[in-house]
C-alpha cells in the first residue's frame, strides 16, 4: 500500500533572539514552544482536539514536548521528544509526516524549540570516552589538528579547506559571498535574529573564527521555536482546508555512509572532512526526495538550506 499524501496545513514561528547572558532570564523554552504552537493552530484553522500526536525537537531540555504543550492546552496524546543535533527539527517533521502517511493519524504536529546559552556552541570536547562525536573529533584532529577555535567552526572550516584544495578556483571569497547573500536576505525576515545587511567586504573583514570562516559566516546561538501541523488529504477535505494545504512532495532522512566515518587513511583522503560533515548522506537524501517528488534538480527554482556554516551550502 502506497503512503498517503501529507499536507502542511499550518505553521507558526517565534522571533529568534540572542540568548540572554544571565541565567533565569526569559522567555523560556515552554513559552517559546507555546507561542509557536498557538500560531500554527491559528494558521491551520484547527483546535487542540484535532491534534492526534506530537513530535517535539529540543537539544538541551528533557521532556520539552510535555513541558511546552501542556501549557498550551494539548494533553492526553502521544508526545515524543526528538534529539538529533542539527537535524532535530527536521526529524520531528519527518516523524509527524510518517505518522500521517502511514495512516496512524489524520493530523499531527512537529515542533522545534531551543533556549541556548550565550557564546559559541561547544559540542563537547574530546575526553577519550565514547561520545556522540568522538569518532568525528578523531578524524578532524588527524587531518587538521584542533585549535582553540569553536569546535563546530573547525569541522566546517576544515571541510572548506579541503574543498579549496580539490578545486583551486574556489577561494575564501566564494564562501563569503554566501554569507553576504544570507545577511541580505535576513533583512526581509521579520523573525530573523539579525536583520542587518552585510557587504561582501564586511563579511571578509569580520573577525576570523577558523580560516577561511569569519564571524559573519557562522550562525549564532539563538532562542526560538517553530511549529508545523500536517494532515491527511481526507482531513484537509473534511475541514475545507484545500485553499491553504501544501503537499509535502518529497522528504528523506538518512544517516552517515561508511565512507564518512572511515578512520583509515585519513591524512591521505582529500575528502575526509567533507565526507565527515555529511556530504554523502545529504546527496543521497536529496536524490531520494527528488525521486519521491518526481522531479529533477533542474525543476527546482528556490533552494533554502540550513546555513549553520557557509561551507555547508
Amino acid at each position: 500500500m502506497a503512503p498517503r499524501k501529507v499536507y502542511v496545513i499550518g505553521v507558526g514561528m517565534t522571533n529568534f533572539v540572542k540568548p540572554k547572558s544571565e541565567a533565569g532570564e526569559g522567555p523560556h523554552f515552554p513559552d517559546l514552544g507555546k507561542e509557536a504552537f498557538q500560531r500554527a493552530l491559528q494558521d491551520a484553522c484547527v483546535s487542540t482536539k484535532d491534534i492526534e500526536q506530537a513530535f517535539v525537537g529540543n537539544m538541551f531540555a528533557n521532556g520539552s514536548a510535555q513541558r511546552s504543550l501542556y501549557g498550551a492546552g494539548l494533553t492526553g496524546i502521544p508526545m515524543h521528544n526528538v534529539h538529533n543535533a542539527c537535524a532535530t527539527g527536521s526529524n520531528a517533521l519527518f516523524l509527524a509526516r510518517n505518522a500521517v502517511a502511514g495512516g496512524l493519524n489524520e493530523c499531527a504536529l512537529a515542533l522545534g524549540v531551543e533556549k541556548m546559552r550565550p557564546g559559541s556552541l561547544g559540542g563537547g570536547k574530546p575526553t577519550g570516552e565514547p561520545t556522540s562525536l568522538d569518532v568525528h573529533y578523531y578524524i578532524l584532529n588527524t587531518k587538521f589538528p584542533m585549535t582553540k577555535s569553536p569546535p563546530m567552526a573547525q569541522f566546517f572550516g576544515a571541510a572548506a579547506r579541503e574543498y579549496m584544495q580539490l578545486y583551486p578556483n574556489c577561494t575564501p571569497k566564494h564562501f563569503a559571498m554566501i554569507g553576504e547573500k544570507s545577511h541580505r536576505h535576513s533583512v526581509n525576515n521579520p523573525y530573523s535574529q539579525f536583520r542587518d545587511p552585510a557587504t561582501l567586504d564586511e563579511v571578509l573583514k569580520s573577525p576570523e573564527i577558523f580560516a577561511p570562516l569569519t564571524k559573519l559566516q557562522c550562525s549564532p546561538t539563538s532562542d526560538g521555536a517553530a511549529c508545523v501541523i500536517v494532515a491527511s488529504e481526507d482531513f484537509v477535505i473534511k475541514h475545507g482546508l484545500q485553499g491553504q494545504a501544501i503537499e509535502i512532495a518529497g522528504q528523506s532522512m538518512r544517516t552517515d555512509e561508511p565512507i564518512s566515518i572511515n578512520t583509515k587513511g585519513i591524512k591521505e583522503n582529500p575528502r575526509a572532512i567533507i565526507n565527515l560533515i555529511g556530504y554523502p548522506m545529504a546527496a543521497k537524501s536529496a536524490q531520494e526526495a527528488y525521486k519521491q517528488a518526481g522531479i529533477t534538480p533542474q525543476d527546482v527554482q528556490v533552494v533554502e538550506l540550513h546555513d549553520f556554516f557557509q561551507p555547508m551550502n
